[in-house]
C-alpha cells in the first residue's frame, strides 16, 4: 500500500467514526459556577474549613470542617431546614457564608443541577443533553483540526503524530460511543430512545424538563458533581438507574437526598448537619456538620447512634464526678485533717473541667435514647424465647424512629359505610389526543370540557376497583403509565371517560397532589393558612397549638411557621399544603407522593401517623422505606392501560416497574389483567430457607469484606495494565486475571443481593 493510499485510509477512518452529529457540533465551555472559590487544597476535590453560613439572621451551620477527597462519594443528611441546600450554595458561590473559607481544586470541572432546567428550550432532546460534554467536543475539536491538517497535504511525522493523538484522546473521551451513552443515560431516565430524542424539549412537562437538565448534567462528566434532591421528579425505575450510576461514577460526588434508597447504593460517605435548631433569639447557634468517612448509609445510622450515646454517657459520667468533687471540696475544704486531699480534689475538679464535652444537643440525647430502647427492647425479646431468626424484628424498622423525634397525629375518621368509593368500568384519561405533554399539563381541572371526553385518549381502560374501609392500598406502576391519572379520577377530580365512579353518602375523602401548594395563599403566613384550613373543613375548635404540632412534626417549627407562604421554599409550600391535610378529618385519604421534600424524621412522621389512621389509604410513593412502613394491605398495578388489584403484601419484584437493557432504554413490563381482587398466597418456608436467612447478616458481612478485597485486586490490576504499557503479552494475561477476579466479584454481589432480597421479604 502507498504512503498516500494508508493515508487515505487513515483520514476517512477518522471522519467516518466521529458521530455524525459531533462533526458539526460547537466547543461547549467547562461548567463553572462563577463565584466558586478556587485553590490549593493539597490534593482534595473540596475543603471547607470552618466554615458558618446563615439564612437572614439565623446561623443555619457553624465551624464546619469538611475534606473531600478525589472519588469520593458523599451524602449530606439532615432535617429539613438545617440548612443542607444552603451549605452546598456557599460551597458554590450561590450564597454567601458568614465566616470561614471554602476551596475547590484548582482547575476541577464542577457540576450542579439547576433548578430551572430547561424550560422554553426549543432545541431537541439529544442536542440539549449534549451541549455541555465539553471535553468531548474539545477532543473532537482537535480531531478534526489534526485531520484537516492532513488533507491539506502536510504529511509530516509531527502532523501524523498529533493526529494519532488526537484518535487516542477523542476515544478515551467516549467519541465513538457518544450516541450510545446518550441513549443509556435518557433510557435511564425513563425517556423512549426511539422517540424522544429528536422531540423539542418545549413538548415536555417541568418534570420531565428537569429529567433532560439532570441528563445533560451527567453527560457533561464534571470532576466533582453536585446534587440538590434529584430523585424529585424520578419514578421508581429512574431512580433505581441513577443509585447504580451514581455509584459507579468516576468523579467526587456531593448529593444532598431524603431518598434512603439512593443514599445507600450511591454514597460511600456521610455528612450529617445535626444539633438542636436555631432560632432568632438565638442567632448565633449554628448546627454542627458531623463527618462520617468510609461509611455506608446503614453504617451511618449505627454509628451516630452509638457517638450519641458515647458523648451522652461521658458528658454524665463527667457531670457526676463534677459534683462528686465539688460535694467533697464544700465538705471537707475547710477541715484542716482533710486539706492536702481537698486540695487535691480541686486540681482534679480543674482539669476535668478543661476536659469535659459540651452538653450534649437534643438531638444526641434522644438518638442515645433510641439506642438504648433498641438494646432494651432486644434483651427482652431474648428473656421471652423469642426465635433467634425474629430477633431482628424487635428493632428492625424501613424508618428510624427516634425517641422524641416529630409526632404526627391524624383525626379520627368520620363514620362512613364499609365501601366508601368505587370505580366501575371505569375508563381513565385525558380529552384532545393532539395535546403536545406541556400543553397539556399546563391545563387546570376546570378547563377539562366534558363535551371533550367523546374524543378523549384513554390511557387506563375497564377499572373495577371498590376502596374499603381500612384498606391499605399503594398504586404501582411505570412512569407514564397512569397511576396518578387514575387516582385523580378515583378522587373525583377529573372526569371519566366511560363507567362510572361510585361514592358512599358519608364519604369524606382526602386527595393530596404535589401541585396543592400552588393554590396557598401567598399572603398568609404557614400558621394562619393551616388554622383556617383546620377551623374551615374540620373542627371551628382546632387550637393553634394543635396546628403547631403538625406544622412542627412536618419540619416547619418555631419560626418557621410564622413566615409568610411566599417567603417559603417550594418545599416548604409542599409541607404546608400537607400539614393542611392532615388536619381534615377524612375517611378516605388519596396521596401522590407525598414524602417528596421531606426529610428521614419527617418521613418517619407522615408514615407513623398514617399507620395509625383507621380509615382507607391510597398512595403513590417511590419512597419505599416509607411505603413499607404503612404496611399495604393491596397493590394495585398499573401497565399497557391495564390495572391489576391483589390483595397481599409488598415484595421486591414490586420495585422494578420496568428492567434496563444494556443500552439504558426502558422495557415496559408485560400486559397486566383487568383490576379483579386475587387470593392471598401463603408460601410455607423450609428449614434450610429459615437457616439461611438466620445466617444472612453474618455472611452478608463476610461478603461486604470479600467484595472489598474483590475491588481493591481489580484495582491493583488495572493499575498493573497501565504500567504494562506496549507490553502487549503481558497486557493479555492481566486482562484475563481481571475477567475472573470481575466473575468472582459478580458472583459475591449476586450472592449477597439474594440473602438482601430473602431478609428484605421477611421484613
Amino acid at each position: 500500500m502507498t504512503r498516500s493510499l494508508m493515508l487515505s485510509v487513515v483520514l476517512a477512518a477518522a471522519v467516518a467514526l466521529q458521530p455524525a452529529r459531533l462533526r458539526n457540533a460547537a466547543t461547549t465551555t467547562r461548567l463553572h459556577a462563577a463565584n466558586i472559590q478556587y485553590g490549593d487544597t493539597g490534593g482534595a476535590a473540596l475543603v471547607l474549613d470552618d466554615l458558618s453560613v446563615r439564612r437572614g439572621p439565623v446561623e443555619l451551620v457553624s465551624g464546619a470542617t469538611w475534606t473531600i477527597m478525589p472519588g469520593e462519594r458523599w451524602g449530606i443528611v439532615g432535617p429539613n431546614g438545617a440548612g443542607k441546600s444552603t451549605l452546598l450554595g456557599a460551597i458554590l458561590g450561590i450564597h454567601d457564608m458568614t465566616t470561614g473559607h471554602v476551596a475547590v481544586k484548582t482547575d476541577a470541572d464542577v457540576g450542579y443541577l439547576e433548578q430551572t432546567g430547561v424550560g422554553g428550550s426549543d432545541t431537541s432532546v439529544r442536542t440539549e443533553v449534549m451541549s455541555r460534554m465539553g471535553a468531548l467536543a474539545e477532543a473532537q475539536k482537535a480531531l478534526t483540526e489534526a485531520t484537516e491538517r492532513v488533507e491539506g497535504g502536510d504529511y509530516s511525522e509531527e502532523a501524523l503524530e498529533a493526529l494519532g493523538e488526537a484518535q487516542t484522546q477523542f476515544e478515551e473521551k467516549g467519541g465513538y460511543t457518544a450516541e450510545e451513552t446518550v441513549s443509556k443515560v435518557l433510557g435511564g431516565l425513563g425517556f423512549d430512545v426511539k422517540k424522544d430524542l429528536d422531540r423539542p424539549c418545549s413538548d415536555f412537562s417541568g418534570g420531565w424538563q428537569m429529567r433532560i437538565a439532570l441528563a445533560r448534567l451527567l453527560l457533561s462528566g464534571p470532576d466533582v458533581l453536585f446534587l440538590d434532591e434529584p430523585t424529585n421528579h424520578l419514578d421508581s425505575a429512574a431512580r433505581a438507574w441513577l443509585a447504580t450510576y451514581l455509584a459507579s461514577y468516576e468523579g467526587t460526588l456531593v448529593l444532598v437526598s431524603h431518598d434512603t434508597a439512593m443514599l445507600k447504593r450511591a454514597c460511600d460517605s456521610i455528612a450529617e448537619i445535626t444539633g438542636d435548631a436555631p432560632t432568632a433569639d438565638k442567632p448565633g447557634s449554628g448546627r454542627r456538620l458531623e463527618t462520617y468517612k468510609s461509611c455506608s448509609f446503614d453504617q451511618w445510622r449505627q454509628q451516630r447512634a452509638e457517638r450519641a450515646q458515647r458523648w451522652v454517657s461521658t458528658y454524665e459520667r463527667q457531670k457526676e464526678e463534677e459534683r462528686d468533687l465539688e460535694d467533697f471540696i464544700r465538705r471537707f475544704g475547710a477541715k484542716a485533717s482533710k486539706a492536702t486531699q481537698a486540695k487535691d480534689r480541686e486540681q482534679k475538679l480543674k482539669r476535668l473541667r478543661e476536659e469535659m464535652v459540651d452538653r450534649p444537643p437534643r438531638d444526641v440525647i434522644d438518638l442515645a435514647a433510641t439506642l438504648a430502647d433498641e438494646v432494651e427492647a432486644l434483651k427482652r425479646a431474648q428473656r421471652d424465647g423469642a426465635p433467634e431468626e425474629n430477633l431482628g424484628d424487635t428493632v428492625a424498622s424501613p424508618l428510624l424512629k427516634v425517641r422524641g423525634g416529630p409526632v404526627l397525629r391524624l383525626p379520627s375518621p368520620p363514620p362512613c359505610g364499609a365501601r366508601p368509593v368505587a370505580l366501575a368500568g371505569a375508563d381513565v384519561g385525558w380529552p384532545n389526543e393532539g395535546e403536545t405533554l406541556a400543553r397539556r399539563a399546563r391545563r387546570s381541572d376546570d378547563e377539562l370540557d366534558l363535551e371533550e371526553i367523546e374524543d378523549a385518549t384513554v390511557i387506563v381502560k375497564n377499572v373495577d376497583l371498590t376502596i374499603e374501609r381500612e384498606m391499605r392500598l399503594v398504586v404501582r406502576g411505570a412512569n407514564g403509565a397512569g397511576k396518578s391519572t387514575l387516582i385523580k379520577a378515583l378522587a373525583g377530580a377529573m372526569p371519566l371517560v366511560g363507567g362510572e365512579r361510585i361514592e358512599d353518602d358519608r364519604l369524606a375523602l382526602g386527595y393530596f397532589r404535589q401541585d396543592l401548594s400552588q393554590e396557598l395563599p401567598q399572603d398568609k403566613t404557614a400558621l394562619e393558612v393551616a388554622v383556617e384550613t383546620a377551623r374551615r373543613d374540620g373542627d371551628d375548635m382546632t387550637s393553634e397549638q394543635r396546628v403547631r404540632e403538625v406544622l412542627g412534626a412536618l419540619g416547619l417549627k418555631g419560626e418557621m411557621a410564622l413566615r409568610l407562604v411566599g417567603s417559603l421554599s417550594g418545599g416548604e409550600k409542599a409541607r404546608v399544603a400537607l400539614a393542611c391535610f392532615v388536619l381534615t378529618p377524612q375517611n378516605v385519604l388519596i396521596l401522590d407522593e407525598p414524602s417528596n421534600h421531606l426529610d428521614v424524621d419527617t418521613v418517619a412522621a407522615l408514615a407513623g401517623g398514617l399507620n395509625a389512621f383507621e380509615g382507607a389509604i391510597v398512595v403513590i410513593s417511590h419512597d419505599r422505606a416509607f411505603v413499607e412502613e404503612l404496611r399495604p394491605t393491596h397493590v394495585l398495578t398499573v401497565a399497557d392501560g391495564a390495572a391489576t388489584l391483589e390483595k397481599r403484601e409488598l415484595v421486591d419484584a414490586d420495585w422494578d416497574v420496568s428492567s434496563i437493557d444494556e443500552r439504558g432504554a426502558i422495557i415496559e413490563e408485560a400486559t397486566a389483567e383487568p383490576a379483579v381482587a386475587a387470593p392471598v398466597v401463603v408460601v410455607e418456608e423450609d428449614a434450610a430457607t429459615r437457616k439461611k436467612r438466620h445466617n444472612a447478616p453474618r455472611r452478608m458481612a463476610k461478603l461486604e469484606d470479600l467484595i472489598a478485597e474483590a475491588d481493591a485486586a481489580i484495582a491493583a490490576v488495572d493499575d498493573d495494565m497501565v504500567a504494562a504499557g506496549a507490553d502487549v503479552g503481558k497486557a493479555v494475561d492481566l486482562q484475563k486475571r481481571r475477567d475472573a477476579l470481575q466473575a468472582d466479584l459478580d458472583g459475591l454481589w449476586a450472592e449477597y443481593d439474594e440473602l438482601d432480597a430473602l431478609l428484605a421479604v421477611a421484613a
